[in-house]
């Protein structure tokens, strides 16, 4: 019971933190290696530009932009968001991606291992190819 109010008092104090950051930052509940877009564990992002980012984990991005790659190594959720090609890496099981509310992915979106899933609302779009996934179009 211990470990599980110390861990959603972390999360809770994450998220809190994401707009005490200076710009163009995000949260993490795990390491960030300075100086980098580079984050270890489950990260978000809310209101941030970026020229790229790779996510060690379960990666979610809110009115954020980013403008080169996107290399993510878990589950994906974004809305509002832009993006350009990007690259979700699993070896042990599915992957899901969720884009939405306006969501965009102006290239592709490749998932390399196992084959991913993609959940799209028809306010979103993916206007390069979505390589090695099943594609679920929802709302």
């Amino acid at each position: 019971m211990k470990k599980l109010n110390l861990l959603s008092t972390m999360l809770l104090a994450s998220l809190i933190s994401c707009h005490a950051h200076a710009a163009n930052t995000c949260s993490v509940l795990g390491a960030h290696e300075p100086n980098t877009n580079v984050y270890d564990g489950p990260t978000w992002c809310e209101y941030v530009n970026l020229d790229s980012i790779i996510v060690r984990g379960p990666f979610s991005a809110n009115h954020t932009k980013v403008l080169g790659k996107t290399d993510i190594s878990g589950p994906v959720q974004s809305g509002d968001s832009q993006f350009q090609d990007v690259i979700i890496h699993s070896s042990l099981s599915r992957t899901k991606v969720i884009l939405s509310q306006n969501t965009t992915v102006n290239g592709d979106l490749v998932f390399e291992g196992v084959k991913g899933r993609v959940y799209i609302d028809k306010t979103s779009k993916v206007t390069g190819k979505i390589v090695n996934a099943e594609i679920h179009q929802v709302g």
